[in-house]
């Protein structure tokens, strides 16, 4: 995968490398805490017909031409709302009656997949963590390992009944504003950045006014999370080397333009143990 960036300096304010090979062998053997946040392809082969499971399609184009049998798509749009604050989260109404059209509810696995390393599926992932539902998972590879393994795929669009989903609020995902600013500096509380170092220098503002960097933020990279070829997550020991700078047992605060790149990067510390993670949505758009 080309990166979004460019390449990264030594530092940017407080800036967290990618995982040495060195940091990585010190690591123990340990694998996913949550392994069942991922699935991959041969499993997912194995279980198309389980009408326990529903396949999201979250890629920005694609769906129409060739998905996933089985699958149905969600507008990743649909995962936040701009006119929104202080949380940017979509109106809860709004986001369950769509969800419930792809024939999701509350007992319902739900595996989502896209074509940039989960970066497009980890957000709903997130939201759908806030409406109280824990049985979501990333295919890890997504569409591009889907392909590279061979596996069917159909033009054919899926019609699913319409499920019932009843939200039970969990709004400890979140961070807002008022949150991020009451956690600078203060002590069990970490904030990390995950933009590129051209966004916090200036050099690409994408639309926003001005660089920087949120004070005290770590910055760590998003893409370093997922390997730039396979387009999977990184192994365990990897991402425990890559997160080494943050203590599992502090509450982690993550942002990025608009809460996409960091909910991903939120996914990979929750996925390798890190209890305490909230997403800061409305990000340095807001």
């Amino acid at each position: 995968m080309v990166s979004a960036g460019c390449s990264q300096p030594a530092s940017v304010g407080d800036v967290t490398p990618g995982p040495s090979s060195a940091a990585v062998a010190e690591q123990d053997s340990v694998g996913y805490a949550r392994p069942e946040m991922l699935v991959d392809p041969a499993w997912l082969v194995e279980h198309l017909d389980d009408p326990t499971i529903r396949v999201v399609d979250t890629r920005r184009a694609g769906y129409d031409e060739s998905h996933i049998p089985g699958a149905v798509y969600l507008d990743i749009s649909t995962s936040r709302d701009a006119s929104n604050p202080p949380t940017f989260l979509p109106e809860t109404e709004v986001f369950v009656q769509a969800i419930e059209m792809l024939g999701i509810g509350n007992q319902t696995r739900v595996i989502f997949y896209d074509d940039r390393a989960g970066v497009y599926g980890t957000r709903p992932w997130l939201v759908l963590r806030t409406l109280g539902h824990t049985d979501v998972a990333i295919l890890d590879g997504g569409w591009d390992a889907w392909m590279r393994e061979g596996h069917p795929t159909t033009s054919e669009v899926t019609n699913v009944a319409r499920a019932e989903f009843e939200p039970q609020p969990d709004m400890a995902w979140i961070a807002t504003a008022e949150d991020v600013r009451d956690a600078i500096d203060r002590p069990g509380t970490r904030i990390v950045d995950t933009r590129t170092v051209d966004e916090i220098e200036g050099r690409d503002l994408r639309g926003a006014e001005r660089g920087g960097i949120v004070p005290s933020a770590t910055a760590i990279y998003w893409e370093d999370t997922f390997d730039p070829e396979l387009k999977t997550f990184r192994s365990a020991a990897e991402l425990r080397a890559l997160f080494s700078g943050l203590d599992p047992s502090d509450e982690i605060i993550a942002y990025c333009e608009g809460g996409g790149r960091s909910a991903h990067e939120l996914f990979a510390m929750y996925l390798v143990g890190y209890d305490r993670v909230r997403l800061y949505l409305g990000s340095w758009d807001e």
